[in-house]
């Protein structure tokens, strides 16, 4: 259990264990004031790391929200998505996909440390909006029967990989046009 020091939310916590033991990983918050009961202003999202993963008094969380950008652009506040999941490309560059609610898409980001993120070329604007393509992915799913729907929801990102590490598929909590209740596991293979 990660010592949480934020207000007691669904974190999204998406922890990735290095090879040495340590951790590094995003969570997110609701933003606001930080007042007690205080009305949320978006997602803000934040670092955790540890020297050692099994070590819950090694685990430091960021009060303050990580800072990146659009890649090639200034710094500022990494602000907008949810639900990170996190890997490791074979370079050991950081990788992040995110959901963007309430839409059904989200951005990829990339970290060379893990503390300053950059959305991915082609991606959201620098408020982390990814409302249409070019995002990592969007409403629009191929099926297998050759049909395709358009989502109405792609929440909780995560990735398949191969055995070399490299991702093959994407899936998502998807649900069907304006029908909450119809909702599914989607599979979609990655473009290489």
């Amino acid at each position: 259990m990660v010592p949480q020091e934020a207000p007691l939310i669904d974190t999204n916590f998406a922890p990735l264990i290095r090879p040495d033991g340590s951790l590094v990983g995003l969570f997110r918050d609701e933003g606001g004031t930080g007042a007690p009961h205080a009305r949320p202003t978006g997602t803000n999202l934040h670092l955790v790391s540890a020297s050692d993963w099994r070590d819950a008094r090694t685990y430091r969380e960021s009060r303050e929200p990580i800072r990146g950008g659009v890649a090639g652009g200034a710094l500022g506040t990494f602000d907008g998505p949810e639900d990170p999941t996190m890997w490791v490309d074979a370079e050991g560059r950081l990788h992040a996909l995110f959901h963007e609610w309430p839409h059904p898409a989200g951005p990829h980001a990339f970290s060379l440390d893990g503390t300053e993120w950059f959305w991915a070329p082609g991606g959201p604007d620098a408020s982390g909006n990814c409302t249409e393509a070019p995002c990592a992915y969007t409403d629009a799913m191929a099926l297998d029967d050759g049909s395709r729907v358009r989502a109405t929801s792609r929440e909780r990102p995560h990735l398949v990989f191969d055995r070399s590490g490299s991702p093959i598929a994407l899936t998502n909590g998807v649900c069907a046009p304006q029908v909450r209740s119809a909702c599914w596991t989607g599979l979609q293979r990655v473009a290489s």
